[in-house]
């Protein structure tokens, strides 16, 4: 589109660049969750080897696992905010298409 007429695809190339922002953004946000999510289970799997006989974890490892799970919420509430910009984007780009 760039080498036939940049001026009469402007619009269709500022959505595609947006949505190639967008998956870029989303790629991130998930390496990050599930490298997150991989270290919250070895740390279970560690509390658990380690408290085999105990019913209940300790309090210092069950506060830094209960701040993990809140760290993967807040990552995957970032992950759907960009999910809903990403179907908006294609939203738009449908439109324009219809133009």
């Amino acid at each position: 589109m760039r080498s036939v007429d940049e001026s009469l695809y402007a619009a269709r190339i500022t959505v595609i660049d947006r949505a190639i922002s967008l998956v870029a953004n989303q790629m991130e946000v998930d390496a990050t969750l599930a490298a997150e999510y991989d270290k919250t289970i070895k740390m279970l799997e560690i509390e658990q080897e380690l408290g085999a006989t105990s019913k209940e974890l300790p309090d210092a490892a069950g506060l830094a696992m209960m701040g993990k799970v809140d760290e993967l919420r807040l990552m995957e509430e970032q992950n759907a905010d960009l999910r809903i910009r990403f179907a908006a984007d294609d939203e738009v780009a449908k439109l324009i298409g219809q133009i």
